[in-house]
């Protein structure tokens, strides 16, 4: 199997290079914190630290119950999205059974075919998309569980929900279908987006999203997810007890309510967006068009080689080596703050020009 590859630490960056200020724009995080009514939770509960979390994390569940009009008994909480990902590669695969995603994308759906013996089945994207139609293509009587990253990761596209309602539609319902929406809040097209989360009631669908973007909760590791009632009751069979700690459902389960501050990132983040697309064009780079908080861009040179240029600089990002042999010359930036985004395009032209 494949090892995780994370995005440096900036402590690890700043020792081995001797700086004083590095910007990490490597792994999509929020460069904006918590939200404050997060770590007024997090101070409320941490006296509780010597009791275990609520199991069914109750408050959360209710909460986004309200949230979404739906059922809590429809909610999956998770650490962290990845594990609900796990969870339904546990439930439905055995030895020998395929796995649909495209590819690239999310590199975890490959691992998680190859944790239980099954065969991964990327598929090429099109025009930096998913390619539904050669998905359904790669479907056998040995496909088991397919994973739709929405918008992608790396590429920052989307489908659309006509095509997405679509593409289910004609899957067989013996397949699982899991719809990974870890960036839905940064959608600009929201109007053709999967807003409408109920289609996943009576269906073997499961739509996943996660608190660790926007909402900036990425090191306390919650996510959630919305599926069956069924399969709701096999994933807490299958889940570990106390899967996620008091501070993260307390952290989560005050944020959600949070309309304000996530219309205002939101709209941050296009506004930023905005701006490194006109600063990459006065570059002459190109990139793929996100709905995402990060940027796909096309160095036009072995990204490997910039990758540690740049680290030198105090600017950490992906390369793109890691999502394929096509995407070598790419990398991909976390958008940022405005601050960072000049910061970074600063080492970038200074790279280029060296």
């Amino acid at each position: 199997m494949e090892t995780y590859i994370p995005g440096r630490p900036i402590s690890a960056v700043k020792e081995q290079y001797g700086l004083e200020k590095v910007i990490k724009l490597a792994s999509n995080e929020s460069s904006l914190g918590p939200f404050p009514a997060a770590l007024k939770a997090i101070e409320v509960n941490m006296a509780e630290l010597n009791r275990y979390p609520d199991l069914e994390a109750t408050l959360l569940r209710g909460a986004l119950s309200g949230f979404y009009d739906i059922a809590p008994e429809n909610f999956l909480i998770g650490n962290g999205s990845n594990e609900l990902l796990r969870i339904a590669g546990q439930a439905v695969l055995n030895p020998g059974d395929e796995v649909v995603f495209a590819e690239p994308s999310f590199m975890l759906y490959r691992m998680i075919a190859e944790l239980f013996e099954a065969e991964p089945v990327g598929v090429p994207l099109k025009n930096h998309t998913h390619d539904l139609k050669a998905m359904l293509g790669a479907i056998t009587g040995k496909t088991k569980l397919i994973f739709v990253c929405n918008p992608n990761n790396p590429t920052g596209t989307m489908v659309s929900r006509k095509e997405l309602d679509d593409f289910i539609d004609q899957v067989p319902q013996n397949v699982l279908v899991v719809v990974d929406e870890a960036y839905a809040e940064f959608v600009e097209d929201a109007d053709n987006y999967s807003t409408d989360l109920t289609y996943s009631l009576d269906r073997p669908i499961i739509v996943t999203r996660t608190f660790s973007k926007i909402y900036g909760l990425a090191a306390l590791r919650i996510g959630y997810g919305i599926a069956p009632a069924p399969y709701v009751q096999v994933d807490k069979r299958i889940r570990d007890p106390f899967n996620v700690n008091l501070l993260a459902q307390a952290a989560a389960t005050a944020s959600l309510g949070e309309a304000a501050e996530i219309k205002k990132r939101h709209e941050l983040n296009l506004e930023n967006k905005r701006y490194l697309y006109r600063r990459l064009e006065d570059l002459a780079l190109d990139y793929v068009e996100t709905q995402t908080n990060f940027v796909l861009i096309n160095l036009g040179q072995d990204s490997t080689i910039v990758f540690e240029k740049l680290l030198k600089k105090g600017v950490i990002v992906r390369t793109g080596e890691v999502f394929g042999e096509k995407y070598r010359n790419f990398i991909r930036v976390s958008i940022g703050t405005k601050e960072e985004i000049d910061l970074f395009l600063d080492a970038v032209k200074k790279v280029m020009e060296e």
